[in-house]
């Protein structure tokens, strides 16, 4: 079979002495090597040079990048390193963490740094806090039904307009209804359905409640015949 190289006579020089470039036949047989590596031929040594020369040059870019992007991640591991130890250098009102960091006190918090190298985060109140309270029926409503009654544990306010709660019903009402909401008996909101509707429209005046007050979710005056799986969703804010 023959091969590039089973064209070139044993003793056949490849390079001009004089000049120290490629003969013709040494750069046809580069450039068959090289087309056979899925390369570009070069037609004169100058073009080959020059072939050498960008392809050495894109390879020191690539390189360069490569190297940059080694130092950035090493500096962002180095850093998450840092924020991971456990011990603190401690001033009088902030943490400041090896790293540079510092932890300073937020919303509800302190910070203890009456002991060396130690720190402590203190949680000192939920105050602005927001959480639900649920109330759910399952099946239809009966009239005047309590759907929901509970004594409340901390202080806490329930928006006006009842902003961020809400009212639902898997079943349609077949007639406009009103649920209504209590605070100790007297009512500070309701959640009203409209005839053939599902979600209900939420208002009133709000109220603040302490611990122990009542709360309590009860159902229209008049039983509906469709509506069902009746559930109330009351935002409240601690105070």
């Amino acid at each position: 079979m023959t091969t590039t190289l089973s064209r070139v006579q044993a003793k056949e020089s490849l390079v001009d002495t004089k000049t120290g470039q490629l003969t013709v036949r040494g750069l046809r047989l580069f450039n068959d090597i090289i087309g056979r590596l899925g390369g570009e031929s070069a037609n004169t040594n100058s073009e080959l040079s020059a072939a050498v020369v960008a392809a050495t040059a894109s390879a020191a870019a690539a390189q360069t990048t490569a190297n940059t992007a080694q130092t950035t991640a090493t500096t962002a591991q180095a850093d998450i390193d840092a924020t991971q130890l456990a011990v603190f250098v401690t001033t009088s009102a902030n943490a400041t963490i090896p790293n540079a960091r510092v932890l300073s006190t937020g919303t509800n918090t302190t910070i203890d740094t009456g002991t060396a190298n130690v720190v402590k985060v203190n949680v000192t109140t939920f105050t602005g806090l927001t959480y639900p309270i649920f109330a759910y029926k399952i099946g239809l409503v009966n009239a005047t039904e309590n759907i929901l009654r509970v004594r409340i544990p901390v202080a806490c306010s329930l928006a006006a307009s009842l902003a961020g709660s809400y009212g639902d019903a898997r079943v349609a009402f077949t007639a406009a209804k009103v649920i209504d909401i209590q605070k100790n008996g007297a009512s500070v909101g309701t959640a009203s359905f409209g005839a053939g509707g599902t979600v209900a429209t939420m208002a009133g005046a709000g109220a603040s409640f302490a611990a122990g007050d009542l709360l309590a979710v009860i159902g229209p005056a008049v039983m509906d015949v469709t509506g069902a799986d009746v559930g109330i969703t009351l935002l409240f804010t601690r105070t």
